[in-house]
């Protein structure tokens, strides 16, 4: 028999499977009657808990960064006027994939954060890198950041929000996101705008996204 957790469980029984004895992709059933299911060819395996009875889960986002497919862009200013707001640049792949996105701005001055969909730019700025939020990983993402674009027509606004002095950040796309993130369109422009209230704003942009 095969002991499936290293501590005595073995199975007594298979569900379905690749066949007999192969525990591919399988539902089994430990010697104390627990249910547990193979993931691939085995050597992982998923089993009811028992002091809940619940199938332990994790989140759809957790489960992107285990699969490299989760990233974070990222930008500091210390100096941004009220002549000169921050803005940043976001550009989607003319492809499948869409970006499950949220984007977060704290700033030591009190100013407002506007989303803007579709704008005209003439010039993108300068590149921001997205990370792999799994530092093994080395797939890369199709989705463009910059900062600091020549901006000729802001497009639609689909969001605005005003962040107080020293107010913690704020979150465009939701504050809880797996209810309330933006799926932005492919092949489209997006713009996040901070203008701030007073001369000499700190100002930190945090975006995450993961592609679907």
């Amino acid at each position: 028999m095969l002991d499936i957790t290293g501590e005595g469980d073995n199975i007594m029984g298979q569900i379905w499977g690749s066949g007999t004895g192969n525990w591919n992709n399988a539902a089994i059933v430990d010697n104390n009657g627990r249910l547990w299911m193979s993931i691939g060819s085995g050597t992982a395996v998923a089993g009811i808990d028992t002091v809940s009875s619940t199938l332990p889960v994790i989140q759809l986002e957790h489960y992107k960064v285990h699969k490299g497919k989760y990233f974070t862009v990222t930008e500091y200013d210390g100096d941004v006027d009220i002549v000169a707001p921050k803005v940043w640049h976001v550009s989607t792949p003319d492809n499948t994939l869409r970006a499950h996105v949220i984007f977060a701005i704290s700033s030591d001055t009190a100013g407002l954060i506007e989303l803007w969909e579709g704008p005209t730019i003439t010039n993108s700025g300068t590149g921001l890198t997205p990370r792999n939020n799994d530092r093994t990983a080395t797939d890369a993402t199709s989705f463009k950041f910059w900062t600091g674009p020549t901006v000729t027509t802001s497009g639609i606004l689909i969001q605005t929000d005003r962040i107080g002095t020293y107010k913690p950040q704020t979150r465009v796309g939701g504050n809880l996101r797996q209810y309330a993130e933006f799926i932005l369109a492919q092949k489209q422009s997006y713009l996040l705008k901070f203008t701030t209230d007073a001369d000499n704003g700190k100002v930190t942009f945090n975006g995450e996204y993961y592609e679907v």
